[in-house]
């Protein structure tokens, strides 16, 4: 199994089980169509996006996620696999420290 498709099993089983937590009800229409596409030709980068996003969204309506998407994308280095990979606990204090930064300690540790 290729490193791809291991990320595309990884990210589907997450997005069922967090459907399933959240019954169904309090997905953007976005994220939906996310899950249906075909993913050949889709980088590291893209699947972390979509797995930050799952993580963050996870118990927040549409509009609360709006307000704090683009801080989020900035903090986490427009999802750069390997930049956040090398976060440390000094990160994740600084974006706690953020006013403009969703503070969620457990899905920001979650991400990293």
């Amino acid at each position: 199994m290729s490193q791809k498709q291991k990320l595309k099993t990884i990210f589907t089983l997450i997005y069922d089980k967090v459907r399933e937590i959240q019954n169904n009800n309090l997905f953007d229409k976005a994220v939906e169509m996310e899950s249906s596409k075909t993913y050949i030709g889709m980088d590291d980068d893209f699947f972390f996006r979509q797995l930050c996003d799952l993580i963050f969204q996870s118990g927040l309506r549409g509009q609360i996620w709006l307000r704090f998407e683009s801080e989020i994308r900035k903090e986490f280095r427009d999802y750069d696999v390997k930049k956040v990979a090398k976060y440390t606990q000094k990160d994740v204090l600084s974006m706690l420290n953020n006013p403009k930064m969703l503070k969620h300690k457990k899905k920001i540790e979650a991400v990293i």
